[in-house]
């Protein structure tokens, strides 16, 4: 059975850094764990490896999350 779960934790990668970084425990699990699910597992494998070298990048749904909650608390 295949599982794709998104990470609940955001990590800031700084200009020069590496995502891997962040995600080399994530990145072990994937490469041992994750070509074994079926049906999807080596497909969301590889997708998973290519997320942990080059990262995501979330700045505009962090900033609009951040934007909506200081208007509704105003």
């Amino acid at each position: 059975m295949t599982f794709k779960r998104p990470s609940n934790t955001i990590y800031y990668v700084k200009s020069g850094e590496l995502p891997i970084k962040f995600g080399w425990s994530y990145l072990l699990i994937t490469l041992f764990l994750g070509w074994w699910g079926i049906p999807f597992g080596p497909i969301y494998s590889i997708g998973s490896i290519i997320t942990a070298f080059t990262g995501k990048d979330i700045t505009e749904g962090v900033l609009d999350n951040i934007n909506r909650n200081i208007k509704t608390e105003v």
